[in-house]
């Protein structure tokens, strides 16, 4: 007998064909996620090792810059007279425009204006 008139006559034989051939298709699928899975590892292990590397050349960098802040005092304190700097000057414009105003009555007053 051939195969063919085997899946054409047995049911039973028919079902465990297809049960093999279903199986087969599903171990070679697991199979190619098992490499992507490994593949997947490998990239990130080696994204790690390059975070590290950089992380490891920056750090000296890093521990410069904190030693100059500390000998020098960082900013000196300069970043805070600077956001104060606005609010003078905000504080500065409202007194400039309320003499303007006050000088314009006066003129108006006056006849001058």
């Amino acid at each position: 007998m051939h195969v063919l008139e085997l899946l054409e006559r047995d049911r039973e034989f028919r079902w465990t064909v297809a049960g093999y051939i279903g199986i087969s298709e599903v171990l070679k699928r697991l199979d190619e996620l098992i490499e992507e899975e490994r593949n997947l590892r490998d990239e990130q292990r080696d994204l790690r090792e390059e975070q590290t590397k950089t992380w490891w050349r920056l750090k000296p960098s890093e521990e410069s810059t904190l030693r100059f802040g500390k000998k020098s005092g960082g900013l000196g304190g300069a970043e805070k007279p600077q956001r104060g700097a606005g609010k003078n000057l905000e504080g500065g414009s409202r007194l400039l425009d309320s003499f303007s105003k006050r000088v314009s009555r006066k003129y108006d007053v006056v006849g001058l204006a």
